[in-house]
């Protein structure tokens, strides 16, 4: 009896200490494994800068975004051809492997759009665009490799239409335009009260003259503030007044060659409005397309005699304001897009 007693005594030892190994092992096997190696699928939704800290698996590969000049971290919007992928964080970007394969066939133009951050000092909150045509970025998918792309940003002195866009800014001027008395509710009578009473204090200074540089954009504010500006000061101060009272008017900066101005159309009415308060405007039947065509044509060529644009200058490349822009081949197209407007 007692040998039956020690050998059952001696299996529950046995079975405690098989027992306890194994709340061990699994204790062990819990504490050394790493949760940041459990990926999950995200949805296109999920803003993948927001998982920079996620390990990188070989269908991802992480792009890195800043500026050679101040070597800041550049954040915003980041496209493949014209698709917004996602948005950067920090200056870095997660870019899943089946979502590059979904966009490919789009091309291989990368880019990053947004505004620049404290990093940029004086300049802070201005528009930021960068351009890349990119290598095949599937050699970095296949070697698990990182590629850098890095800006030579010039906040001040917009390269892309893009950045341009982001200096038309409504949002900034409410409390200018509640300086300006608007009696009319006549839509071109608005506009032509804003332009020739804002607009006619504004005195022309040449960038040089005001900051001792070639190209220097002010911000819309700083421009009213100031009251001194050169062409595109004016242009995009105007315009966000304009489009602060009215945001469907429908009124566009105009770059040429050497130049920017206003473009309005309302109430049947076409034309353009200049620093120099020069104006040039035409009628348009709206029931007659070839008649039309000819008196934008007309007040068009009309504008570049008064302005003193010679020949060889004569050429509208674009027109854009604070949500759409266009891109001109030639003036024909222009005169296309004035026709389309209404």
């Amino acid at each position: 009896m007692k040998d039956i007693k020690k050998l059952i005594l001696k299996y529950k030892l046995k079975s405690l200490l098989i027992l306890f190994f194994f709340i061990f092992l699994v204790w062990f096997i819990i504490s050394s494994f790493d949760i940041n190696d459990i990926y999950w699928n995200l949805d296109n939704n999920t803003p993948n800068g927001d998982i920079e800290n996620s390990k990188i698996k070989a269908n991802s590969i992480k792009l890195t975004f800043y500026d050679n000049n101040t070597n800041c971290s550049l954040n915003g919007g980041v496209y493949l051809g014209d698709n917004l992928m996602g948005y950067s964080k920090n200056g870095s970007f997660i870019l899943f492997y089946p979502n590059y394969e979904n966009l490919s066939y789009y091309g291989e133009i990368l880019s990053i759009s947004g505004l620049t951050d404290s990093c940029f000092g004086t300049n802070e909150n201005l528009p930021l665009m960068g351009v890349w045509t990119t290598p095949n970025l599937k050699y970095y998918f296949d070697n698990n490799k990182s590629p850098n792309f890095v800006a030579e940003l010039t906040p001040r002195s917009p390269q892309y239409y893009g950045e341009m866009m982001g200096f038309v800014r409504p949002y900034e001027v409410g409390t200018e335009l509640d300086k300006i008395y608007l009696p009319s509710d006549i839509k071109r009578d608005r506009i032509e009260k804003i332009v020739d009473y804002v607009g006619g204090k504004i005195r022309y200074y040449s960038d040089y003259t005001l900051f001792k540089q070639v190209e220097y954009w002010q911000t819309p504010l700083e421009t009213l503030q100031r009251n001194e500006g050169d062409c595109e000061d004016w242009a995009t101060a105007i315009l966000s007044l304009i489009l602060e009272d009215d945001p469907n008017a429908k009124c566009y900066n105009i770059i040429l060659q050497t130049h920017v101005n206003i473009f309005c159309y309302s109430d049947g009415i076409a034309g353009f409005y200049d620093q120099d308060k020069i104006k040039s405007r035409t009628s348009l039947i709206q029931d007659n397309e070839e008649e039309d065509k000819v008196r934008i044509r007309a007040m068009l060529y009309q504008y570049f005699r008064v302005y003193g644009i010679s020949p060889n200058e004569q050429g509208i490349y674009a027109a854009f304001n604070d949500k759409e822009i266009e891109i001109f081949e030639n003036n024909e197209e222009f005169v296309d897009w004035v026709y389309n407007l209404f």
